[in-house]
């Protein structure tokens, strides 16, 4: 995971206090800097493929604004797309 790229959309800082706050400021929890910087690749990632995804919806239903309904089967679709995934791992092993 070398290519984790060092340009973020949020502030380091601001991401690390999102972090504390999302895990309650768990003090037994220590996060080294690439498991941090791991986690808000992953999770930066994850939210701009849920904008994508919504924009793509909120288009197709012929409106300019993203809805609360497009994030709702925006992120119902990408879970679909994460089990069907691990479906097909699963049945290639």
């Amino acid at each position: 995971m070398s290519d984790i790229s060092n340009e973020f959309c949020l502030p380091r800082r601001s991401f690390r206090a999102a972090v504390d706050a999302a895990t309650g400021g768990m003090s037994s929890v220590k996060w080294t800097d690439g498991a941090l910087r791991l986690l808000q690749s992953v999770s930066e990632n994850n939210m701009v493929e849920l904008f994508h995804t919504s924009e793509l919806l909120s288009r197709h239903a012929g409106r300019k604004g993203i809805s609360v309904r497009d994030l709702e089967l925006a992120t119902l679709l990408m879970q679909r797309e994460k089990v069907t995934e691990v479906t097909e791992v699963t049945e290639e092993e």
